[in-house]
């Protein structure tokens, strides 16, 4: 069947239904709508639906199931009787159609192999969109696909990196696909495909505009006096073009260099809204069209309005609900992946920008807008319903779901319920009183997760722009503080220890003391760092890689130790053997902790120093050798020194020269 036909026809059955299902539920007060995609109907959060319930501590808001998902920072998508959402396994990436009443999977399409798992952001992040029977996807790695939303079966697939050079979004792709007609909308970046449009029937390109890279943000269809228009949030430059051939209607530009923008442009007509992240503030636009006797009739014109510095925007999205916008204001340079992120929930005046209300009791939240309530949906797992008010903040309901998860993901809502999706989890909650009138009891909102553990007193400080490679200074830094900090005490320590202990032995070699050496260095190594940051001698100084050379150099004296000891009696051998086993697990898991402790701690820089014992070996061997064959500390400790800054330097370098770095692409 030709896809405008079957379009048509799913038009016209979802209208009898529709209208045969108004006839039949009049009684009732709720009206329920499905959420085709991301941010909704119109991409502007909001839903048509009603029948929440009144009283939300007579009938609080229930949850109706939760899961473990996998990998993912996608929302959901929800057509009748689905929910449909992307995730990750070990497997490879996947696009799920969920029944929304149970939560169980219906069907499962495998696209692509998994998306950086041992990253800080690992799985897809773009939210699937439903149009007509079809489900329209993108992957991380820009590869944009069609199910057929009833069977999952794959009707076409495009890899988009091949076939064109995409720019931006170097941390993985997170625009959703925007259908409008018989065509799919993506900013793609690039020379002439800054902004393309697919044929939802096969994939072939309708039209493509603009030539700059893209960021996270996905496309917003808007109208103007009765004309629909795209607003395009790109990298470096907004623009608005038409949503007909993608003519440019306006282009400004906003910076240079990598900037992300991810959260979406607001609209109330004609008042067009940016907000941007790293506390740049938001600017608000009144759009009118140029009058025809101008040279370039036809064009918008777009008045500077107000710019409000205190309502910047980062992983979350605002609200337009009447004249009031609500939001919330990030603090932090940059959302934390490890903590909840600072700042203040406020309400702005649309027309002036004039901040109504603020409060700190929301946190960083995603919010719905529906039956006179915003649904908030924040970074600690808490699902908040509050009136909308210009007045003041008015809470209803707050609801303590994954609170052990940082949780950016936008929420979605259809037929009363609430989607909500944590990076591993997902729940649906029921805003709506039961249908025969009963009183929910509280046990019927048994929060589903559990207290997640802060690790920050490991570090005693973060970075401010934790996502962004540490600059050379900050390197530098490092290694210096490294050297004072770590390596001077340790040398000290282990030299009186030889004085008073190995001396009177008169013990051939340095090797106990080196051993005490090596100790110190992974001992101070770790908790240098706090201590340091706690002092405030830096903004962020960082020690560990020093901790990772105390116990490599630890871990190959043990083994030349046991090599070069192979005549001794065998009980005595086993003993060393057993020694240097021990040492040598210890490393491994020494590594691993290093690696889990950077994912939980948002350090996604910082694993290249695992990647520096290579250059070390040389050095550290010697080292070895001299605490093996001399009684003289200071030899050993100098090459050990040597070993620590080859391998600290190559760490250096090596994401620098091959572009690389862990959880970015």
């Amino acid at each position: 069947m030709d896809f405008r036909l079957q379009e048509r026809t799913v038009q016209i059955r979802s209208a009898i239904a529709i209208f045969f299902c108004g006839i039949l539920l009049q009684p009732f007060v709720s009206v329920a709508d499905d959420w085709p995609g991301l941010r909704g109907v119109s991409g502007d959060a909001h839903s048509a639906e009603t029948g929440l319930a009144e009283d939300f501590k007579k009938y609080p808001p229930r949850v109706e199931w939760a899961m473990e998902l996998g990998q993912g920072y996608s929302s959901f998508a929800v057509d009748g009787d689905r929910a449909f959402t992307q995730y990750q396994s070990a497997l490879g990436q996947y696009v799920i159609a969920l029944d929304i009443e149970t939560g169980e999977s219906i069907w499962q399409t495998r696209y692509d192999l998994p998306f950086e798992a041992v990253g800080i952001y690992p799985g897809p992040r773009s939210t699937p969109t439903i149009a007509a029977g079809r489900l329209f996807f993108i992957s991380p790695d820009v590869q944009l696909g069609c199910l057929s939303v009833e069977t999952g079966r794959t009707l076409w697939s495009i890899d988009l990196k091949k076939n064109f050079r995409p720019t931006g979004a170097d941390f993985g792709y997170a625009a959703s696909p925007l259908v409008l007609g018989n065509r799919v909308i993506i900013p793609l970046g690039g020379k002439g495909t800054g902004v393309v449009a697919f044929d939802v029937a096969d994939g072939h390109v309708v039209w493509s505009s603009l030539d700059d890279a893209a960021s996270y943000c996905t496309l917003f269809p808007i109208s103007l006096e009765g004309k629909q228009l795209l607003v395009a949030y790109l990298e470096n430059v907004a623009a608005i073009l038409d949503a007909a051939d993608g003519k440019l209607l306006w282009r400004d530009e906003l910076s240079t260099g990598y900037d992300e923008h991810s959260a979406a442009p607001l609209y109330k007509e004609p008042y067009l809204i940016f907000s941007a992240p790293f506390r740049a503030g938001a600017t608000a636009y009144r759009l009118s069209w140029k009058p025809s006797a101008e040279v370039d009739a036809g064009k918008l014109d777009l008045e500077y309005v107000w710019f409000a510095k205190n309502f910047s925007n980062d992983v979350s999205s605002s609200v337009i609900v009447g004249d009031a916008i609500y939001g919330f204001d990030l603090h932090d340079a940059q959302s934390k992946a490890h903590r909840p992120s600072r700042g203040e929930f406020r309400s702005l005046d649309v027309v002036t920008g004039e901040i109504l209300w603020s409060t700190d009791k929301v946190g960083q939240a995603s919010i719905v807008a529906v039956d006179g309530r915003l649904v908030m949906w924040n970074d600690k797992g808490e699902l908040i319903v509050a009136q909308t008010s210009r007045n003041e903040y008015i809470e209803q309901a707050r609801l303590e779901l994954f609170p052990d998860e940082i949780c950016w993901t936008s929420p979605a809502f259809a037929n009363g319920k609430v989607f909500v999706r944590t990076q591993s989890r997902a729940a649906c909650i029921d805003l709506r009183p039961p249908q025969d009138g009963t009183p929910v009891a509280a046990s019927a909102t048994i929060p589903v997760g559990s207290r997640r553990r802060n690790w920050q007193w490991l570090l005693g400080a973060e970075r401010e722009h934790p996502f962004m490679r540490p600059m050379l200074d900050d390197y530098r830094d490092w290694f210096v503080a490294a050297l004072l900090s770590v390596f001077l005490p340790a040398t000290l320590i282990a030299i009186v220890v030889q004085f008073l202990l190995w001396r009177r032995e008169a013990e051939s070699s340095a090797r106990g003391p080196f051993r005490v050496w090596c100790g110190l260095c992974l001992v101070l190594g770790v908790v240098a760092t706090p201590i340091l940051n706690r002092w405030g001698i830096r903004e962020f100084l960082f020690t560990w890689p020093a901790a990772l050379a105390g116990v490599f150099q630890w871990a190959l004296l043990e083994n030349a130790t046991l090599k070069q000891h192979a005549d001794l009696p065998r009980w005595e051998r086993l003993r060393k053997g057993f020694v240097a086993r021990i040492v040598d697990v210890g490393f491994v898991l020494i590594c691993v902790g290093y690696f889990w402790a950077l994912h939980r701690l948002s350090l996604p820089h910082e694993w290249v120093f695992l990647i520096g014992f290579a250059a070390a070996v040389p050095f550290c061997w010697k080292a070895t050798q001299a605490a093996t064959q001399s009684n003289r500390l200071i030899v050993p400790i100098v090459w050990s020194l040597l070993g620590f800054t080859a391998g600290y330097w190559s760490s250096v370098l090596y994401p620098t020269v091959r572009g690389f770095a862990f959880g970015s692409s």
